[in-house]
Formats: C-alpha cells, sequence, structure tokens
C-alpha cells in the first residue's frame, strides 16, 4: 500500500500487499506515458492487458482468509496515517468482494465512529459515470447488481436528496479508491473500465 498525496486532496490507494512485488515485475516503472492528445499507445495498453490477467489470476488465488488478513493490515495502516487522522470529509469505497476488493468496512466505521464527514461513489449508469454520495448511516445501503456492491439511498431518511460531494463546495481531505493493483511508486492500475482516474 502506498500513500500519493496531492494538495488539497490525498489519495490512499488500497491492493493486497502481496500483489505490490507483483505489479512492479508486470508493469515496467515507466509505463504511465500517455500522448499528449489523450491516447494511450498500443504497447502501453498490452501491457497494461497482461498485468490486469496476471493479477487477477493471483486475485483468484488467494484464500478467504488471505485476503481477510491483507484487508486488516492494510486498514492498521491506513488507520494509523496521518492523513486518515486529520481529514475531516473522506471518499471511500466500499469493497466488491466479488471483484476481490480489500475490505473497507473497518475504516468506514472508524470515520463514522469519529465523525468524519463520508461520502461512497454509487455507480449511474455503463459509462462508469458516478456520484459521491454523502453516507451518515450505514442501514442506509443497499446491494446493487451485478456485483452486489453497496450503495446509499439517494434520499436520507427525512425523503431530502444525499448531499453529492461532487456537487460541495467542501472538498475531501482524503479519497481511499480500490485498483486492481499499485506498483512501489503508488501507480494505480484499475479495471480498465474508466470509473476511477
Amino acid at each position: 500500500m502506498r500513500a500519493a498525496v496531492s494538495s488539497p486532496l490525498r489519495c490512499i490507494s488500497s491492493a493486497p500487499s502481496a500483489l505490490l512485488r507483483s505489479v512492479t515485475r508486470v508493469i515496467p516503472s515507466a509505463v504511465n506515458l500517455v500522448s499528449s492528445a489523450g491516447t494511450m499507445p498500443v504497447e502501453l495498453r498490452e501491457q497494461k492487458q497482461q498485468a490486469r490477467k496476471a493479477i487477477k489470476q493471483q486475485l483468484r488465488e488467494l484464500t478467504a482468509e488471505q485476503m481477510a488478513d491483507e484487508s486488516a493490515r492494510i486498514a492498521d495502516h491506513v488507520l494509523g496515517l496521518r492523513a486518515y487522522r486529520d481529514a475531516k470529509t473522506i471518499g471511500i469505497y466500499l469493497h466488491c468482494a466479488k471483484l476481490r476488493e480489500v475490505d473497507t468496512t473497518r475504516v468506514l466505521e472508524d470515520a463514522m465512529r469519529q465523525g468524519k464527514r463520508c461520502y461512497v461513489p454509487v455507480v449511474e449508469d455503463s459509462n462508469s459515470n458516478m456520484r459521491f454520495l454523502h453516507l451518515d448511516d450505514l442501514s442506509c445501503l443497499r446491494r446493487v447488481p451485478p456485483f452486489d456492491i453497496l450503495e446509499p439511498t439517494d434520499t436520507y431518511p427525512d425523503g431530502s436528496p444525499r448531499q453529492d460531494v461532487l456537487g460541495s463546495r467542501t472538498p475531501l481531505d482524503l479519497l481511499l479508491m480500490p485498483g486492481l493493483g499499485f506498483d512501489r511508486s503508488g501507480r494505480r492500475l484499475g479495471r480498465g473500465g474508466g470509473g476511477a482516474v
């Protein structure tokens, strides 16, 4: 796990630490190149696809106990970070067990217990458009197909719309985001769907 800091938002990426070593072997350190036109070279696209395939295979081989252990170690690390302790507003993903993501439940529960303002992603459509809605109570979460990811209802119990941090004047202090893998410099390899930057 690596923390990448960019003011004013601090971004902490999480992936099972056993995968960090494998990602650096699969993806050369110089592959984060995109042309000025915003397109990715074919060679880079192929390298990323190969890395995704290898990492997904390694994730499938982890037992439930290993996944739980990795998630606990990552949670311990996040909870000990100054960036986390100082954050008042946090964007945090709710893990998807089917995708073998790091379980963020413990971090979310701790943040809510401390009174941090938490925002979680809600996928809007098949184009990966998202909102980050305020989560004030875990009881408002519901499972959404096809991956059974937990998402909050669109409204608070009183019927008013949930605050979307993307339309808020209050920026996030910290963002925890999933990734298929990360290299030792903290660069993220996503699943290729374009849902996260």
